[in-house]
């Protein structure tokens, strides 16, 4: 490839020069170049070639660094913010668990759905994670309070779920612009050892179906700031401080087992 691009620069100098010899110059070429000038149409039939190798090498090594592995596959951005004087807190009204300047290892947050959730009900059905521990998708399995090296109680980050990686495209949504996407928090850095959580929702925060990268792909933005802090739905109810509020609650059919439970206990006292 050297020798052809240097072959390139030394005849187009030859042909875009003056030559003494036969008292031409470029300006004096005709188009085509007569038979009789076998010297100068050979030049200008290399040069031609060498320009040809030359556009198709650029476009190649410009294919091989400017376009990513995953082009053309189909892909959803989701990014989620909460920084500022804003903090995820646990029940005691402390900021949760960042961790180290490391990603992934502060309190446990996971980025996911309830499977029939709608705008009306934001929390119905069952939790499916789509980032941290417990997800399918494994490439997002350290996710945590803190990452985007930010401190305690607060975190940046974006996850994209891309078709053409399989452990980063598991368990989505499967309608668009109707389920809305919800982020869960726990108060320890592993979910099994904790006794606490809570869960953010928005009726803005939909998801939208993947689409090729080689187009625009839905983008998702999961801010929390201190304009739209009251527009936000909590899990727990109303929190004044982003607690953590909401012990981890049993399936649904234990907890109806509970309460009949309770209502007998409370027959029995009343008929003692």
């Amino acid at each position: 490839m050297k020798n052809a691009l240097a072959l390139l620069r030394i005849n187009c100098i030859l042909k875009n020069r003056h030559v003494k010899n036969h008292k031409v110059t470029k300006s004096k070429y005709p188009n085509p170049i007569p038979e009789n000038m076998t010297f100068f149409k050979d030049k200008f039939r290399i040069c031609s070639a060498l320009r040809k190798i030359r556009t198709s090498t650029l476009i190649t090594l410009l294919m091989a660094t400017t376009v990513p592995n995953s082009f053309g596959a189909n892909q959803t951005s989701v990014s989620f913010d909460i920084g500022g004087s804003l903090f995820l807190r646990n029940e005691l009204g402390v900021p949760l668990f960042s961790g180290t300047a490391a990603d992934g290892d502060g309190f446990a947050i996971q980025l996911g759905y309830y499977d029939v959730a709608t705008t009306a009900n934001n929390f119905a059905g069952n939790w499916i994670p789509l980032t941290g521990q417990n997800s399918l998708n494994t490439a997002f399995a350290t996710s945590s309070i803190g990452d985007g090296e930010l401190g305690d109680g607060q975190l940046s980050t974006q996850y994209v779920f891309d078709s053409s990686v399989s452990n980063t495209f598991q368990s989505l949504p499967a309608s668009d612009n109707t389920i809305p996407l919800s982020l869960r928090f726990y108060n320890a850095v592993l979910i099994s050892n904790a006794t606490l959580f809570n869960t953010v929702s928005k009726d803005t925060w939909l998801w939208r179906t993947p689409a090729p990268s080689a187009t625009v792909p839905p983008q998702i933005n999961m801010f929390v700031t201190t304009s739209n802090q009251g527009t936000l739905e909590w899990q727990g109810g109303a929190p004044s401080a982003y607690k953590t509020t909401v012990a981890i609650v049993p399936e649904p059919a234990t907890a109806a087992l509970l309460v009949f439970g309770l209502a007998g206990l409370l027959g029995r006292r009343r008929r003692a």
